[in-house]
């Protein structure tokens, strides 16, 4: 299991077959990234369609920071960021189409969400430049308040969010790739000053309707 200790806490990355963690990851993200189209389907549907899927594919990494038996926060993240989905949509298509029929019959209000689902699927983020090399993404960072505000960084001088951030760096870095992106809502200037601490490069764009920024990290 990779693990990193940090000065309160540590991070370490989870396996497919870790239900519990996983559940609690899922919900964590139901809470805290309610704006995305998948989060709106429920814990279940976001912990089979989002996460343990693609783990088992072996499409995707995911670590988590936690500190006195308590999850403050994840990190997912992948070395093959145009091919994602497409992946998954080929080696688990059925399995992804039941999850959310299931969800929707559970309850019905749901198929309100089946349009931002599909209009996140087909649209299209900027095009990458081929000088960019292996392109990398985390498609989710989430922290809990309390392990994000101010009173907790002075105390322990860490910043959760950082932290996380840094494992995914390393570890994609040691996979070969060059440069990590990241899609995020205009309007989530948190996410933007963290990714800016790193050196991120921004650019505006639209997707399915929607204004977003790409993030662009640079790993050396």
């Amino acid at each position: 299991m990779k693990f990193r200790t940090l000065p309160h806490g540590a991070i370490r990355e989870i396996e497919p077959g870790d239900a519990t963690t996983l559940e609690r990851i899922s919900a964590l993200h139901v809470e805290l990234l309610s704006f995305g189209p998948v989060a709106g389907l429920g814990v279940r549907v976001t912990e089979a369609v989002a996460y343990r899927m693609p783990l088992v594919e072996g499409l995707l990494r995911v670590a988590v920071y936690e500190s006195d038996g308590q999850l403050g926060g994840f990190i997912s993240f992948t070395s093959d960021s145009q091919s994602l989905l497409g992946k998954l949509l080929r080696s688990r298509g059925w399995a992804v189409v039941g999850r959310i029929a299931w969800s929707v019959v559970q309850s019905p209000v749901r198929i309100l969400r089946i349009p931002g689902i599909l209009r996140a699927a087909i649209a299209r983020t900027p095009p990458v430049p081929d000088a960019l090399g292996r392109l990398a993404e985390v498609t989710s960072l989430a922290v809990r308040p309390e392990f994000a505000d101010v009173h907790f960084v002075r105390a322990h001088r860490l910043r959760v969010a950082e932290e996380l951030l840094r494992y995914a760096m390393d570890a994609l870095g040691a996979e070969g790739a060059t440069h990590v992106r990241g899609i995020i809502d205009a309007d989530n200037r948190a996410v933007q000053i963290l990714y800016g601490r790193f050196g991120a490069e921004f650019r505006n764009f639209r997707q399915g309707g929607r204004p977003m920024v790409e993030v662009l990290l640079a790993l050396k």
